[in-house]
């Protein structure tokens, strides 16, 4: 069995510029034979390391190279001198390296200034390219803004900035990407690891919160659309086979519930629909006359003891089965006071039709 490496073009690249450098060529001698030296250099498979970074030296090529692809490349977005310093210095180390990224990084000075501020329009694809001095306020750039953007186009409804100091990269898997084929500094100190820890989790914390926030948002517009609706075994109900239909067949009996929000359905034989549906594609079967039930029981008084309404007091409307159901509040004689129930309109008006008239 083979097992199969990648190993970067550069880094062959890399070690053959030791030759080209003296002091490199020296310290690489030195390493060959003690491999650490108290000054923090090491030698890793032929490569020089000073505390865990590659050690580039003043290999010319091996610099242009690395300045080049992490400052113009998709990976750098061509960033400034201080993004693109700390991108590098995340990796590789060198004296005077922060000069060498400035030289290759900045603009040459045009009239004193040596920025360009990039404003894209969204809808139009349009460019402009406004002159800045570094360093520069806040306000400078509010006012390069306003003479420059606003005085064309208005006060743009949202702005998009793509300085954040993350990337949704690192937002996603906690680390920034291997350049280079490269991995990061697995070795960092412990104060550095634990705040490294603390922002990963802070960001995670407010990702979640504003996640949980807009599902919540979600659910309160789909509720707004919805009613709480079941059923029970012998209840009739018309069912509609496709969602957002509004042509329903039926009615069918239900013969059982199936878990909380299914139910089985008595379909004719021969359907090619499955008899188990979600409680969204059905919808309640009234009949054209309705039994009296519950209160039936109480209102029968009237044949039997001859208990009469003597008034209304109150009237509501309740959801029953997803169905709206008006109640009104009757006060009977059977006692001084008269004693007040809640009762259903429909049947109250079936059972007692003249002394509610």
């Amino acid at each position: 069995m083979a097992i199969s490496t990648v190993e970067p073009t550069w880094i062959q690249v890399l070690m053959d510029g030791y030759d080209e450098d003296p002091e490199a060529k020296k310290l690489w001698a030195e390493l060959s034979l003690s491999v650490t030296n108290d000054q923090g250099y090491s030698l890793e498979q032929g490569i020089i390391r000073f505390h865990v970074r590659i050690w580039v030296g003043n290999n010319i090529t091996t610099q242009q190279h690395i300045i080049q692809d992490l400052h113009a490349s998709g990976i750098g977005g061509h960033s400034g001198v201080l993004d693109t310093y700390q991108r590098i210095k995340r990796m590789f180390a060198r004296t005077k390296m922060k000069q060498t990224v400035q030289a290759f990084v900045s603009f040459p000075k045009s009239r004193g200034y040596d920025v360009i501020m990039v404003v894209i329009v969204k809808l139009t694809k349009y460019g402009h390219f406004l002159p800045l001095k570094h360093p520069f306020t806040a306000t400078q750039v509010a006012k390069v803004f306003l003479d420059g953007i606003y005085k064309l186009h208005g006060l743009p409804q949202c702005i998009i900035s793509d300085r954040d100091e993350k990337s949704p990269f690192e937002i996603l898997y906690g680390h920034v990407p291997k350049n280079f084929g490269v991995p990061e500094d697995t070795t960092a100190a412990t104060p550095e690891l634990d705040k490294l820890i603390r922002d990963r989790e802070t960001t995670m914390i407010l990702l979640q919160q504003q996640l949980l926030r807009a599902q919540e948002r979600m659910r309160k517009q789909a509720d707004k659309h919805r009613s709480e609706c079941s059923f029970k075994e012998g209840d009739w109900v018309y069912l509609s086979t496709q969602k957002l239909s509004f042509k329903f067949y039926g009615p069918y009996m239900v013969t059982c519930r199936v878990g909380v929000v299914a139910y089985q359905l008595a379909l004719p034989e021969g359907s090619h629909i499955h008899n188990v549906v979600h409680v969204s594609q059905l919808k309640p079967h009234l009949p054209t006359h309705i039994q009296v039930s519950d209160l039936a029981a109480l209102t029968v008084l009237d044949s039997v003891s001859g208990v009469q309404p003597v008034g209304i007091t109150a009237s509501r409307c309740i959801q029953r089965g997803g169905v709206a159901v008006q109640q009104i509040q009757v006060a009977w004689d059977t006692t001084i006071p008269p004693t007040t129930s809640w009762e259903d309109a429909f049947a109250l008006h079936a059972w007692f039709p003249e002394a509610l008239a």
